[in-house]
């Protein structure tokens, strides 16, 4: 209902305005900074927007950028951050040219994704784009012009996690990449891959746990009860015994010896801190499309390329039975993933530049 939508709420000045529908989380402590929830119409604001209502054709704007442009006039901020998904920064970047734009990278991006982001965002800008590394920086760079830095992803870096403990609480987890609306051969992709997990663990007696999409934050708008509901049931028919929590993804990730990622996103990040992540390619055996830009180049053991049961039980043993410092030593010579940079310190290094 829109009266649900309607708040008055004065505007305070606020270095910096987040327009990312608080994916990240970001935290400023050193900064004023505001969330803008554009779920919500501020009517604090209407006084301020029927000044300019007569100058809207001059203006060449709509109703909705006029409010936008009267909130980021009052607010008095000098910095905009949002992420590639929604765009806001860089319609922002066309809306006011007297603060700095920043777009955030939201998550993984195929190669073929390519030409559907270069209509979507064409002839798009913003002062500052923060990729994931320098693979992404590629992809994004030929459709954005902006000036490209590699910080990771923030929502990442913004998680603090408790140092690893030495006996994990689980052995294996699955990051679950079960949607409600996922195309056929995705779904089809999980199935073959859960199989190998079913024979795995029978044969190991091991109770996998799952990381519930369902249970994530972002998700609560979809129906949080049918979402469960159908997940469970998936994972129930395709895996067999297996076992859940309500927690935090990462936190799980963080309590787990070894967590198994198809094409997840969390997957990339969680490899990023070092944990042991075992990628498996069934979707892209099942649509070269779909193999990861991470993984073209150098095909690292913990990146099963076939479906193959025997292929599957040997790579995941050995990355079960070795120690940290011997995985570590591994990632380094690893050349494709992406930046962690603990608490965002580079984010927060820039704004203090610009400020």
């Amino acid at each position: 209902m829109l009266l649900n939508k309607l708040i008055i709420e004065p505007v305070r000045h606020s270095n910096i305005l987040l327009f990312d529908d608080n994916f990240a989380k970001l935290k400023f402590n050193k900064f004023s900074y505001k969330f803008v929830d554009q779920k919500k119409i501020n009517l604090f604001l209407l006084p301020f927007m029927i000044k300019n209502l007569l100058n809207l054709p001059k203006l060449g704007m709509s109703l909705k950028n006029l409010y936008i442009f009267t909130l980021i006039d009052l607010s008095k901020a000098k910095i905009i951050i949002g992420h590639h998904i929604t765009g806001s920064a860089f319609k922002i970047n066309k809306l006011k040219n007297n603060v700095i734009t920043i777009t955030y990278q939201h998550s993984y991006i195929y190669s073929f994704e390519k030409k559907i982001y270069k209509n979507l965002f064409k002839d798009c800008s913003c002062d500052y784009f923060l990729s994931y590394d320098k693979t992404q920086t590629k992809l994004f760079s030929s459709f954005i012009k902006a000036k490209f830095l590699e910080f990771g992803s923030l929502k990442n870096n913004e998680i603090i996690l408790k140092k690893n403990k030495k006996n994990k609480k689980n052995k294996l987890l699955i990051i679950s990449e079960f949607r409600m609306n996922k195309s056929s051969l995705h779904q089809q992709a999980i199935k073959l891959y859960l199989g190998n997990v079913k024979k795995f663990c029978l044969k190991k007696k091991l109770v996998p746990k799952v990381a519930f999409n369902s249970f994530r934050s972002d998700k609560q708008h979809i129906g949080a009860d049918i979402y469960f509901k159908k997940e469970f049931e998936f994972y129930k028919k395709y895996l067999g015994n297996f076992s859940y929590e309500r927690k935090s993804s990462y936190k799980l990730a963080a309590e787990s010896d070894v967590i198994i990622s198809m094409g997840s996103n969390l997957g990339y990040e969680l490899l990023s801190r070092n944990f042991k992540v075992f990628f498996l390619n069934n979707l892209g055996n099942l649509d070269k499309r779909f193999v990861s830009t991470y993984f073209e180049k150098q095909k690292p053991f913990f990146f099963l390329r076939k479906n193959n049961y025997l292929d599957f039980e040997k790579s995941l043993i050995k990355i079960l039975s070795m120690s940290s410092p011997k995985w570590k030593n591994v990632l380094e010579k690893f050349n494709y993933k992406i930046i962690y940079d603990r608490g965002n310190n580079k984010l927060k290094k820039l704004i203090k530049e610009i400020i």
